[in-house]
Formats: structure tokens, sequence, C-alpha cells
């Protein structure tokens, strides 16, 4: 029988991913290393001086020149979300390294949301692992329905949108390999 190179993927396991996203400012650090490579850079008029407006989980960014305000999570997968990134964090790991894939309600026990919540979440880091992948039934086929093989597996998923105004487009994106999504841990 032929080695199958799919089966032998690097993952990570839960101790792992909880070393380094067990906190939510763990998984907003990842963020904003993923989309900040090179620092805060204002959207609007490009620069790099800023203070940070707010307290708790969700922190605004203001530019001092222009004052525009924005989030660690605008362009992103996470873009109008209510639910902690430790959450979308966990949600990503577990839907990428499901060798057949993971139904709604199987993620709603292990991530303690509600249905809806569970389906969403499946549903938009599908679609990203989808569109990653450049193919319109990567989703199915992560599924391991009918319309696809058992334990098909997608390469990755961006959780930041490539705009200039989201950092220094020279270094790339930064992401971790959980699986089969991408974003790497960024050492200091």
């Amino acid at each position: 029988m032929a080695f199958n190179f799919i089966q032998f993927q690097h993952g990570m396991s839960p101790p792992e991913f909880f070393k380094h996203f067990g906190t939510e400012d763990q998984c907003a650090q990842a963020v904003k290393s993923a989309g900040w490579p090179c620092g805060f850079r204002c959207p609007r008029c490009n620069a790099a001086e800023h203070y940070v407006v707010g307290h708790g989980a969700r922190k605004l960014f203001q530019c001092l020149g222009c004052r525009y305000q924005t989030s660690l999570t605008v362009g992103s997968l996470f873009e109008h979300t209510k639910l902690p990134l430790r959450t979308w964090f966990l949600a990503i790991c577990l839907l990428s390294q499901a060798k057949i894939g993971l139904s709604s309600l199987a993620l709603k026990r292990q991530l303690g949301v509600s249905y809806p919540s569970a389906s969403a979440l499946q549903h938009k880091i599908n679609h990203a692992m989808a569109q990653r992948e450049g193919s319109t039934n990567a989703a199915s086929q992560r599924q391991g329905g009918a319309s696809g093989p058992q334990g098909a597996k997608a390469t990755g998923i961006k959780v930041m949108a490539p705009t200039p105004s989201r950092g220094c487009l020279a270094r790339g994106w930064q992401s971790l390999n959980c699986g089969s999504f991408e974003l790497r841990i960024v050492e200091h």
C-alpha cells in the first residue's frame, strides 16, 4: 500500500495549542502579528503613531495623525464577531484537524457555543478554506460527503485580508501550522 502523506501531516496537539493560544491576549497578539507584521499602520494616512482606545478584549487603535480608529479584526475572518478570538482559533484547529470533517453539532459541543454560532463558524471557516484552495467544492470535500473523498484536507486559510494598510507586504504573512490551516507563531 502506498504511503499517504495526508495522514502524516504535522498537526498541533491540544497542550501545544493551548500553550500558544490559550488566552485571548495570545490570540490577539497572533492576529496583530499577522495583520501588521511591521507594526501598526493607519489604513487612512499610513502613519505609525497611534494609541489604544478602550479596555477589555476588544481594543481600538486610534491614529495620532488623523484620529481614524480601527481594530485588530477589521479585514479578517474574525471581523464583526462577538465570540472570543480563542473560540475562533480553537474552531479552526478542530475543523482543520478532523479527518473526515466535523459537524456543527459536534463543534457546538466542543466549543460550548450555541448551534447557530457553531454553524456560522463552520461555514465561515470552510468558506475561507475553499477560497484558499481556489475551489468552490473544497468545503464539501472537507465534510467527507458523497461529493468528496473521505479525509480530504484543505491546506490552509488566510485569517487576514491582504490589504496594503494592514502592514508591511515585503515580509509576507506570519502564520502557525495547526493541522492544515495557516497561522504561524511569531517568536519575539
